[in-house]
């Protein structure tokens, strides 16, 4: 869970005893905020294939792909970027 979550947005325990979060417009645009945020700490080294694939494929490495991983990540931001920099450099 984020640390900046409110719990009550978030779904009762599923069967797995697994919370999700309820999205709205104003969650998944500050998540978006938030990755490039972490994005942008990382030092370029550290993600030049995401550099890469930003630049030859940016139709698509776009928000909806940064998205997805927010959303694996239950929307922190710093774990996303980590795993998406890390994932682009198996590709």
């Amino acid at each position: 869970m984020s640390k900046n979550a409110n719990k009550d947005n978030f779904t009762k325990p599923d069967y797995y005893g697994q919370v999700h979060p309820v999205e709205n417009a104003d969650m998944i645009q500050q998540g978006l905020s938030n990755l490039e945020k972490e994005l942008s700490q990382i030092p370029e080294e550290k993600k030049k294939t995401f550099l890469e694939a930003l630049e030859k494929c940016p139709d698509i490495v776009n928000e909806s792909h940064k998205l997805m991983f927010l959303r694996c990540e239950v929307f922190n931001a710093d774990v996303s970027a980590f795993i998406l920099t890390i994932l682009h450099a198996y590709m």
